[in-house]
Formats: structure tokens, C-alpha cells, sequence
């Protein structure tokens, strides 16, 4: 069965089938209601709504169906590059996000799924106004809401560790003022006193920063012996406590290392 092209829908009269509202739609768009109704039940097993087990399937095609259902609520679909703005990445989870500037009319750009569809069928269907919105596909919506959000992405990837757990990192330390103004000025001191008129006044900060040098080099030393330390003895844990794991494996015309296969799985101790 070919698979319903984007550009060429060929309109059927629908069927008073029980098909799941978030697809039913598509019946005017050439769809058959048998492929539908298997999509149908194909999510009700998988507790999955009709429109992602559709699309897993590949029934339709994203493009197909996000055209559909915008032709069938009466908007405009967009496809390309699309302009949103930066805090469409707090609503992109919810399957909508803000243009950047207004077009023909709309403030939004949406790509729902599931209970989504049947709140904007819904809505359009009681609001005699033109929509205030477009459709685009997901992929889209997402391609979009990273560009535009580039910039925050990459400072919370390199900062997420942070937030976390301050104590990863060296940031807090940094950022108490007086302890660091209080070393700045003992190091600058130090240096000051290399280079004082009196020979006891350069000595001793000589010394002294010759014993912050040892020191450091004392701390990396004891860091390498750590990293060759045997680790901690681990107390032995009977079988019965450990978890139970299946191991599958797909064979296609492998009868001959089946037997050795099965002894190296035997032979698996973790």
C-alpha cells in the first residue's frame, strides 16, 4: 500500500469508524481507516496515544500529518526555518512556542500530539475568530527553539554540574571576596619582600615561598600515591541478593556458534 503523499491529498468520505479523535482527521485526507484503526489499537497495547503510534509506524509521515491537521483546523503550516523566540524553551514541552515576530496574524507556532490536538479541535471549534496560531512539525519546533536558545543551552550544559551541587564546583570558593582579596595581598606582599633593602625581610619571604612550592608539590605527590592505592576490599554478596538479568540475543543463520555461544554466556560471572 503506497504511503499517502504530503502535496496531494485525495479527500474520502470518513466512515463512522471509533477511531481516536487525535487521528480520525486523517480520513479525509486519504488515509485508510484500516491503517488507522491499526494504529489505533496498536497504542491502546502500547498506552500510547494514536498519533505517536501512527507516526512510530510510519503510516504517515511528520510533514503528511502536521499538513493535514493544519489544513483540517484552518491554519497555516510552516515549514523551514522558523524565527521563535528565546523562552520557547520552557513551553516546546508542551508542544508550542512563541514567534519572534507576528505572522499573518498568529503569535505562535504549535506542534501538538496527543490530548493537544483534541483541546485545539476543541478551541477551534468554539472560536469563531482565525486562530492565533501556526503548525509546524515537531522536528521543526525543535530545530527552531535551539536556535534561538542556543546560547542559554550551552551555558546550562556547562554549568547544570553547578547548580547541582555547588560543591563540584571551584566557582563558590572563587567567589567568597575576602578570602581571596586577603590572599591576593599576601602573595603580593611576599613578592614585595623579595625585593626589600633588608636581607632578614627577603629571606623569610623567600622561605615562605619556597614553602608554599614544596607544599604544592608535597600535595600532588600524595595525590599520585593515593591514585595507586588498592581500592577499598568490597564485601562478597550472595547470588540470591543479586539482581536477575535476560540476556537476548538475535541469530539468523548462526546454528553453528549457537553451542559456543551458549558456553561463554555460561561462563558470564558479574
Amino acid at each position: 500500500m503506497s504511503r499517502p503523499s504530503v502535496d496531494n491529498f485525495s479527500p474520502t468520505s470518513p466512515a463512522t469508524i471509533p477511531l481516536p479523535v487525535e487521528i480520525a482527521f486523517l480520513l479525509r485526507h486519504g488515509v485508510p481507516a484500516s491503517r488507522l484503526l491499526q494504529a489505533a489499537s496498536l497504542a491502546r497495547r502500547q498506552g500510547v496515544t494514536a498519533d505517536r503510534a501512527l507516526l512510530a509506524e510510519g503510516v504517515v509521515t511528520d510533514t503528511f500529518f502536521y499538513r493535514a491537521l493544519a489544513a483540517h483546523l484552518g491554519v497555516r503550516f510552516l515549514e523551514g526555518l522558523i524565527d521563535v523566540a528565546p523562552e520557547g524553551m520552557t513551553t516546546i514541552i508542551d508542544g508550542y512556542a512563541r514567534l519572534r515576530q507576528p505572522c499573518d496574524g498568529a503569535g505562535w507556532v504549535f506542534a501538538p500530539n496527543g490530548a493537544a490536538i483534541l483541546r485545539l479541535m476543541s478551541v477551534t471549534r468554539a472560536d469563531s475568530l482565525p486562530p492565533p496560531y501556526l503548525m509546524t512539525t515537531p522536528g521543526l519546533l525543535t530545530a527552531a527553539v535551539r536556535r534561538a536558545v542556543s546560547a542559554q543551552a550551552a551555558q546550562q550544559a556547562a554549568f547544570s554540574a553547578e547548580r547541582i551541587d555547588g560543591d563540584l564546583s571551584a566557582r563558590a570558593s572563587l567567589s567568597a571576596r575576602w578570602p581571596l582579596v586577603c590572599a591576593t595581598f599576601a602573595l603580593l606582599a611576599l613578592l614585595a619582600g623579595l625585593y626589600a633593602p633588608q636581607i632578614e625581610l627577603a629571606r623569610g619571604s623567600a622561605l615562605l615561598l619556597g614553602l608554599a612550592f614544596l607544599s604544592s608539590i608535597g600535595l600532588r605527590l600524595l595525590a599520585c600515591l593515593a591514585s595507586i592505592a588498592p581500592p577499598p576490599r568490597v564485601e562478597s554478596v550472595d547470588n540470591a541478593d543479586l539482581p536477575i538479568y535476560t540476556i537476548v540475543i538475535a541469530l539468523y543463520r548462526e546454528a553453528r556458534i549457537v553451542r559456543q555461544l551458549t558456553r561463554a554466556i555460561d561462563r558470564l560471572d558479574y
